[in-house]
């Protein structure tokens, strides 16, 4: 069976994504083939480096920091994530902390800013007074707001764990892989990383590892 799937800008019908999936089609196998594909395209479209994320980020940057909305600034954050330079740390940190004055209510933006003040700590990416004190706070912020948000909870682990603080690390990261297993980018951070250094509290793997 051969499946193609492709993504279109409706603004300007450009196709921002495509690909092709052959697969044997068995009939005791669909709905596994269907998740697998829709894991797939999950993972390719809308993950912190997906295709919709990186596209409407790379329109967010037409406009000037100052006049963009809180949902634009957290865009900021995607594109500085891809690039990890200093110049889009300074401005993404600049927008995201316009952004939580403008809009206190905004957990995705608390948690994002906690990601860039851990940053600040982690790879001396640009000087941050006190860097891990303000990501607590942020990221303690956007998880009370948010507290069913991915990221938020996994920008608190990733907080608690620059911190050495093993427990809270371990607890938070359980709670941010069990919002999502699937998710490439998270999974790849605390598997291959953090997880392993700081240990699974019972010397394995947590028990909602897929194999």
């Amino acid at each position: 069976m051969k499946i193609d799937l492709h993504a279109v800008d409706s603004q300007n019908g450009l196709r921002v994504w495509g690909e092709q999936y052959c697969r044997e089609l068995k009939a005791d196998g669909l709905i596994a083939l269907q998740e697998e594909i829709a894991q797939q395209v999950a993972a390719r479209l809308g993950s912190m480096y997906g295709i919709i994320p990186q596209t409407l980020s790379r329109e967010s940057r037409r406009k000037p920091p100052e006049a963009l909305e809180t949902y634009e600034a957290c865009l900021r954050f995607y594109h500085h994530a891809a690039v990890l330079s200093p110049e889009t740390f300074a401005e993404t940190l600049t927008v995201l902390e316009q952004a939580v004055r403008r809009d206190p209510e905004s957990g995705l933006a608390w948690s994002l800013l906690a990601f860039l003040y851990s940053q600040s700590f982690s790879l001396q990416i640009m000087p941050v007074e006190s860097p891990l004190e303000k990501a607590l706070v942020s990221a303690q912020r956007g998880a009370v707001l948010e507290p069913g948000n991915q990221l938020g909870r996994a920008a608190l682990a990733n907080v608690h764990f620059f911190r050495n603080e093993r427990e809270l690390f371990l607890s938070e990261a359980e709670i941010a892989l069990g919002l999502n297993p699937n998710a490439p980018a998270l999974i790849g951070a605390f598997w291959a990383g953090s997880w392993p250094c700081m240990g699974s509290g019972n010397g394995g793997w947590p028990s909602w590892k897929r194999g």
